[in-house]
């Protein structure tokens, strides 16, 4: 990936896209090169903190090309890193008549795109490991909405089942037998 000048200082082009093998790694390109870059004039902007106003984007749509511009996009949206418009697929009559293209133009979340690009340097993704707790349950079977309640015309009231005690006297993590005080 390459950030191209153009004329405007509020636009510059993403080239290269299609060198990445997905939308997460041409993102990662894209942050590292405009956020861990040493900071010069013309390729990188002067501020770490800042962007350009506009990231133009383009992608060859043919059979053989995977949907880099259209991964690279929706990457953006489902991330929430800014707005993304894109434009109608149209021939590209000068070169290419046996395929589209298409070009999107990004307007970056600068908040939301260094904070996306400080936790992929520390490391930091969503725990997906753990599952999602048990809906609890009433009586009847049928899973209680927030309040606690089940489904209409239910007597069953919901009792959560009572915790054992968990007893580790020698503090080594096994639960122990608890102490017979003979009763």
């Amino acid at each position: 990936m390459q950030m191209v000048k153009t004329q405007s200082c509020a636009l510059q082009e993403i080239a290269g896209l299609s060198s990445h093998d997905s939308a997460e790694l041409a993102m990662r390109e894209f942050c590292k090169q405009n956020f861990s870059a040493p900071v010069k004039y013309g390729g990188v902007i002067a501020s770490r903190d800042s962007l350009y106003s506009f990231y133009l984007f383009t992608a060859s749509l043919a059979g053989y090309c995977l949907p880099y511009g259209t991964n690279f996009a929706k990457f953006i949206r489902d991330h929430k890193l800014g707005e993304v418009w894109e434009s109608p697929k149209i021939t590209n009559l000068a070169f290419h008549s046996d395929h589209k293209n298409q070009v999107w133009v990004w307007m970056p979340d600068v908040k939301a795109l260094r904070k996306w690009w400080d936790n992929q340097v520390k490391g930091v993704k969503p725990d997906v490991s753990k599952p999602p707790p048990e809906p609890k349950k009433c009586g009847c079977g049928a899973e209680l909405d927030g309040n606690g309640l089940c489904c209409e015309g239910c007597d069953d009231e919901y009792e959560p089942e009572p915790e054992e005690p968990y007893y580790d006297e020698d503090h080594d993590g096994d639960e122990d037998e608890p102490p017979n005080y003979g009763d």
